[in-house]
C-alpha cells in the first residue's frame, strides 16, 4: 500500500510545482484587474510600456538597409537568393507569379540608392520624425496600451484607432516640410511602419494570452471560466475593423460566448488545415496549441503554423521557424521588410507599387502576429533561446521589454 501513496503524494508535489510555474509565468507578465466586486474587468500586459521611441526602429532599417547593401555588392547570386526566398515552396506546386517576383527584386535593387544616414541629417526630416514620436507619446499616455482585454466593455478597442489618426497628421506633416520625392517615399516608409509595429504589439501579447487561456486551466490564473471567456471576446472584438459595424454588433449582443466561439473556430479550421495538407509531410509531432504543430518538412524539422498560409502564392500552411535553418524565416522577412522602402523608387504605377507590397506582406505580416502563441509556449516550457529565436525574426523593434 505505501508505494500507490507514495505515488500519489509524487504526483501532488509534481502538479503542485507546475501550477506553481505557471501561475508565475503568467502573473510575472499579465495583471488582472479587478472591480469593487472582485469581478476581472481588465487584463493588462505590463511589458507593453506607455513610452514611445521611433530611434530604435530607425536605428534598426539604417542597420539593416546598410547591411543588405553590402550583401549586394559582395554576392554575385544575389538576385538569385531572394528569388529562391520567395520561390521556394510555390515552384513545386506551379504557383510562381512571376511579375511580382521580378518586382520585388527590383525593389531591392533600388536599396543601392538610398541613403538613409545623409537623409537623417535633414533637419527637416528630424523635425518630422520628432513631431511624430511626440505625439503617438502623448497618445499612448491618454489610451493605456498596456491593455490587452476589457472584460466589460464590447466596444472598447473598436473605438480607439488612435494611432492610424496620428500617421495621417504626420504624413501630411511631412508633405508640407520635404520637398525632394526620394526623401518624402523613405520617411513615409519609416512613418507607416512604426505606426503598424505599434499597433501590432497588442495583438502579438493577446495571441500570447490566447496560448495561457487554451493551455491552463482559468482558476490557476485566478479567474474563473466566464471571466476568461469574456477575454476571449474582448480579443477578438479588438480585431474587428472600423468599417465592420455589422460584427461589432455582433460581438456586442453575444458578448459571453462570442470570443470562445470565434477562438474554437480557429482551432477546428486549424485541424482541418493540418488534416488537407499533412500528405506534405515526412511525419507530424506534436500539436502545440490552436496556431502551431510540429512536422517534419522536405527533411527539415519545422514548425507549422495552422491559421496563416505561406503567402499570396502559395496557399499551404506557413513554416514559422525551421531547426535546421533557424535563419531563414528572419532572413526573408527582412528581404520583405526592405523591399517596400525599394519599391517606392521603382517607376511603376501606384496600382502596382500597392499590389507587390501586398505581395511582401503577405509572406509574413499576419504571420509573425500570430506566433505571439508560439512565444507563450517557449515561455511555459522555460526555452529561452527559442523566445529569443522568434523575437529576433519578429522584426518589431518596439518589441524591447518582451
Amino acid at each position: 500500500m505505501r508505494l500507490p501513496m507514495i505515488g500519489l503524494v509524487l504526483t501532488s508535489i509534481i502538479m503542485s510545482v507546475s501550477s506553481f510555474a505557471t501561475n508565475q509565468n503568467f502573473n510575472k507578465r499579465f495583471q488582472v484587474v479587478r472591480n469593487d466586486d472582485g469581478k476581472v474587468v481588465e487584463i493588462r500586459d505590463a511589458s507593453l510600456s506607455r513610452t514611445f521611441s521611433i530611434w530604435p526602429y530607425v536605428e534598426y532599417i539604417t542597420e539593416a538597409l546598410e547591411a543588405e547593401k553590402d550583401l549586394m555588392a559582395q554576392k554575385g547570386d544575389y538576385d538569385y537568393e531572394v528569388e529562391s526566398l520567395l520561390t521556394e515552396n510555390a515552384m513545386e506546386m506551379g504557383l510562381v507569379n512571376s511579375e511580382e517576383v521580378e518586382k520585388t527584386i527590383l525593389a531591392m535593387k533600388q536599396l543601392q540608392n538610398i541613403d538613409l544616414k545623409a537623409m537623417l541629417q535633414d533637419p527637416a526630416v528630424n523635425e518630422v520624425i520628432n513631431g511624430f514620436e511626440k505625439r503617438i507619446t502623448e497618445v499612448l499616455a491618454a489610451f493605456n496600451p498596456t491593455v490587452v482585454a476589457r472584460l466589460d466593455n464590447p466596444v472598447f478597442f473598436y473605438q480607439r484607432n488612435v494611432t492610424y489618426q496620428v500617421l495621417v497628421w504626420a504624413l501630411d506633416f511631412a508633405r508640407k516640410k520635404l520637398s525632394s520625392i526620394p526623401v518624402l517615399n523613405t520617411v513615409a516608409y519609416i512613418l507607416k511602419e512604426s505606426e503598424k509595429l505599434i499597433a501590432n504589439r497588442r495583438v502579438y501579447h493577446q495571441n500570447m494570452l490566447l496560448h495561457y487561456f487554451e493551455r491552463i486551466d482559468a482558476k490557476e490564473i485566478g479567474m474563473t471560466n466566464s471571466e476568461v471567456d469574456l477575454a476571449y471576446s474582448s480579443i477578438y472584438e479588438s480585431r474587428i475593423p472600423w468599417f465592420a459595424i455589422w460584427e461589432s454588433k455582433a460581438a456586442k449582443a453575444d458578448w459571453e460566448k462570442y470570443g470562445v466561439n470565434k477562438f474554437f473556430g480557429e482551432f477546428r479550421a486549424g485541424s482541418t488545415v493540418l488534416r488537407n495538407n499533412k500528405f506534405r509531410y515526412t511525419s507530424t509531432g506534436e500539436r502545440i496549441n490552436y496556431a502551431f504543430q510540429e512536422a517534419v518538412y522536405k527533411d527539415e524539422s519545422v514548425i507549422v503554423n495552422l491559421v496563416n498560409k505561406e503567402s499570396m502564392l502559395n496557399s499551404m500552411p506557413a513554416i514559422s521557424y525551421s531547426y535546421d535553418a533557424p535563419k531563414k524565416v528572419k532572413r526573408l522577412r527582412t528581404i520583405l521588410q526592405l523591399g517596400q522602402l525599394g519599391i517606392s523608387f521603382v517607376p511603376v504605377s501606384a496600382t502596382i507599387k500597392d499590389m507587390v507590397t501586398k505581395f511582401m506582406k503577405s509572406y509574413y505580416e499576419e504571420q509573425s502576429l500570430t506566433e505571439g502563441a508560439l512565444y507563450a509556449h517557449f515561455d511555459l516550457v522555460g526555452n529561452d533561446f527559442m523566445k529569443s529565436e522568434l523575437v529576433e525574426q519578429m522584426v518589431n523593434p518596439f518589441e524591447t521589454e518582451l
